[in-house]
């Protein structure tokens, strides 16, 4: 078993870093869909960055709930206490961002409600759940994770090794191995998942990785090779599965295909293992803990900011670059708001 208890007097680092690399790959998704989206609309090169790019960071969502899962489960909390901080932290915050969002995106449509007398009453529904649900569809899959949490907790700090594999392995073939077989091959075998549940297997996934597992230099070879070769079918696999159809085709972009669930347990193993003993200056640590602490904000926001700074022409250079950008101005922008007493705690 892995001794995570010894960095606990001190805030530890590993959790930061993967919370703010995940953040900064939801981002590149987002980023890199102009260019993925214009499939035989920008040239083969121009697409194929954007692919890399838009490959590479699929990761990002599995991560971030990995890495909820190595924080949550193990932690002693009671349950009211659990909810409380899980509301204070994670729904408000929804609500407030996607309030934001929804004035920035549907403006006119809300002035129309207000001044027409026969407006129909049934757009403003569709228009908010399109904006707290689809635009933010994340946060039911959160949200459900959250509920299903003090249960989940409950089994996975008694389980042996053996039936968390054996949950692991159930979890990988109804969510995972089943549906991209059912894409992939034409199949129609189905299971009723709901969507919290599909990512139960991330959440419980990474709580087994930090406190059931100790990494060997085995684990590490065969979590490289693993991600190396899982990057490059979804690469080239979704570039044949777009050529064959001649049309974009992203069923190996899926958070859980079989090729994105082991990319991600692969990277989870190795940047763990990387980063939990690891020390840095006290400025850069400070630095880190800092963008973490808003990284929430930063990946309810950046949705608002993205919307102004589209991705054109070199995606090599614009994709990345675009990223960065965004992601330092929600970063400020999120740090700005916490200074303001009344939103402080709402901003993310």
């Amino acid at each position: 078993m892995v001794n995570v208890t010894k960095t606990a007097s001190k805030k530890m680092l590993w959790p930061d870093i993967i919370r703010i690399i995940s953040v900064f790959l939801v981002i590149l998704i987002h980023t890199s869909a102009v260019v993925v989206l214009s499939w035989k609309k920008v040239n083969t090169a121009d697409w194929m960055f954007g692919n890399f790019y838009d490959s590479i960071a699929r990761i990002s969502v599995p991560l971030f709930v990995m890495l909820s899962g190595s924080l949550l489960i193990n932690k002693k909390d009671s349950l009211k206490l659990f909810f409380k901080k899980r509301f204070k932290r994670i729904v408000l915050p929804w609500f407030f961002w996607g309030t934001i969002l929804l004035f920035v995106s549907n403006i006119n449509e809300i002035r129309t409600f207000f001044y027409d007398p026969i407006y129909d009453i049934s757009k403003i529904k569709i228009i908010l759940m399109e904006n707290y649900l689809s635009g933010f569809w994340f946060m039911p899959m959160i949200v459900g994770i959250y509920l299903s949490a003090p249960i989940i907790k409950k089994f996975a700090v008694n389980a042996s090794k053996y039936e968390l594999k054996y949950f692991l392995f159930i979890w990988f073939v109804i969510a995972s191995l089943i549906p991209t077989a059912n894409r992939l091959f034409g199949l129609s075998i189905s299971f009723v998942t709901p969507v919290w549940f599909a990512y139960l297997g991330y959440f419980v996934g990474g709580y087994y990785i930090v406190h059931k597992t100790k990494i060997t230099k085995l684990h590490l070879q065969q979590s490289k090779i693993i991600f190396s070769a899982c990057l490059i079918i979804t690469i080239l696999g979704t570039y044949l599965l777009s050529s064959l159809n001649n049309q974009f085709i992203d069923y190996l972009y899926e958070y859980l295909s079989v090729n994105v669930v082991l990319m991600s347990f692969a990277t989870f193993v190795i940047l763990f293992n990387y980063f939990k003993n690891i020390e840095l200056n006290h400025w850069l640590t400070k630095y880190i803990h800092l963008i973490s602490d808003n990284s929430y904000g930063i990946l309810l926001s950046h949705i608002i900011i993205i919307k102004y700074l589209p991705v054109q022409s070199y995606p090599l250079i614009t994709i990345p670059l675009s990223t960065i950008i965004i992601f330092s101005l929600t970063y400020y922008l999120v740090n700005a708001m916490k200074k303001i007493s009344f939103i402080k705690h709402i901003s993310g």
